[in-house]
């Protein structure tokens, strides 16, 4: 399908620009290959330095700054504090913005822009809160021993994990509480990942990776018995996992339902410059919670 290509023209600035399709509006649902960490290309440029990667992220902090995009999303930040006071968030959470010194220029920018954002927030929300700079962490297992460096000379703890399928947000869930701050960079999420998000209590998360399993249209059917399954571990086992696994989509579902009350949702604005680096971005904002919901 066309929306699945990846985007062409890149432009002399190194932005890509993407032609929309229709009347103007994105197309939310489809997968993005430019947004996203890609493994394969992360082949690290050997040149990279700690001074070279923070010319690079103070260029595209400037790009930003400059944006519309910016203006826009800051009103939607000043829009959703809680009961229009000011954020009562201490520490900042980034995954998946892949590694700084790949040696892939196109996808490095990328990467150097949606991680100026993050910065910039977590500068503008501590200001909003009139209180003192927030603990930040990063947490990608791609990155190197100079993406590292780089993010410790911005006060930026990092967290070590490992590329394993199937693997959650440890250690980052360790600092998960409601006055923290999450952003995921189209990151590749097992489920169990997904149920850390989602049960994390933050108060605010731009993400783009869990909104497939928040879709109101997903459907909660019973799998059908295996009958290969059935031949290999028995049929009253098969039926067994068939149940469980029923069991564990019924109970993400509530998840999801549960978590759709809680927070409110906000498509991140698009930023001109090149409309691939947010898309499929969304901002979920803790609504403010009842005295009696806070007592049940």
């Amino acid at each position: 399908m066309d929306s699945l290509k990846p985007p062409t023209g890149l432009e002399d600035d190194g932005w890509f620009k993407v032609k929309r399709s229709g009347r103007g509006h994105r197309n939310r649902g489809a997968a993005s290959e430019a947004t996203c960490t890609m493994y394969t290309q992360n082949a690290e440029d050997n040149d990279a330095t700690v001074a070279s990667i923070t010319k690079q992220f103070e260029s595209n902090l400037a790009t930003w700054k400059q944006s519309s995009c910016r203006k826009k999303y800051h009103r939607m930040l000043k829009e959703y504090q809680p009961d229009g006071h000011a954020w009562l968030i201490t520490k900042a959470i980034c995954f998946a913005t892949g590694s700084f010194s790949r040696i892939n220029l196109t996808n490095r920018k990328r990467s150097l822009l949606q991680f100026a954002v993050f910065v910039d927030t977590s500068r503008h929300v501590a200001q909003l809160r009139d209180g003192g700079p927030l603990a930040l962490f990063a947490q990608d297992p791609l990155y190197t021993d100079v993406d590292k460096a780089f993010l410790r000379s911005l006060d930026i703890h990092v967290l070590e994990a490992e590329i394993e399928i199937g693997n959650g947000l440890e250690p980052a869930i360790n600092h998960f509480d409601p006055e923290t701050m999450i952003f995921e960079f189209c990151m590749d999420t097992s489920r169990k990942a997904v149920r850390q998000f989602i049960t994390s209590r933050a108060a605010l998360f731009a993400c783009t990776s869990f909104q497939g399993f928040l879709d109101p249209s997903r459907q909660l059917t019973v799998p059908s018995l295996d009958r290969s399954q059935s031949a290999v571990v028995g049929e009253e086992t098969a039926q067994t996992m068939a149940a469980k696994h029923f069991c564990d989509e019924k109970e993400d579902a509530q998840r999801a339902s549960k978590f759709k009350r809680e927070y409110s949702m906000k498509w991140f604005p698009e930023f001109e410059e090149d409309n691939t680096v947010f898309h499929r971005m969304a901002i979920h904002f803790k609504n403010p919670v009842d005295d009696d919901e806070e007592g049940e």
